[in-house]
């Protein structure tokens, strides 16, 4: 693609739709952000509550109260591993749904189509290098 091909089809682009394009942008950041600062959160909560049960177990003494705290935070850590799973995959989930909006925002103003470089090995376009396989694309527009 030549340059003036590209400049062509940059300055044709609708404005609306390119300050659309980049707020999905700012979700798949801001989502993937969540993403990354709950597993951030659970794991330094578990990574708390696992030394408590080492310095715990450490410990002189052995009474009922301290039995009884080393039998709570075992399952405590399990219970909160269980939140985090179940928060973790509703965000995930919440990211991939983005990004599949993001992928189809690209197709439509063309961006799978303009084609910087192609070889054998290799095709760039203009589409953002995160994005979903075709087959969820697919999937989704068919439901």
């Amino acid at each position: 693609m030549s340059d003036q091909n590209l400049k062509s089809f940059i300055t044709d682009l609708d404005k609306p739709a390119i300050d659309f394009w980049r707020e999905t942008l700012t979700m798949v950041r801001q989502l993937h952000n969540d993403v990354w600062n709950g597993v951030r959160f659970f794991f330094a909560l578990n990574a708390i509550i696992f030394a408590g049960f080492a310095a715990l177990m450490r410990g002189n003494m052995h009474t009922y109260h301290h039995l009884l705290i080393l039998l709570i935070l075992p399952a405590f850590g399990v219970a909160l591993s269980h939140v985090g799973r179940k928060v973790l995959r509703s965000h995930r989930k919440y990211y991939l749904d983005m990004l599949t909006r993001k992928s189809f925002i690209e197709k439509e103003l063309g961006f799978y189509d303009r084609v910087l470089y192609e070889d054998d090995k290799y095709r760039f376009d203009l589409s953002f290098p995160w994005s979903v396989v075709d087959r969820r694309v697919v999937l989704a527009s068919i439901s």
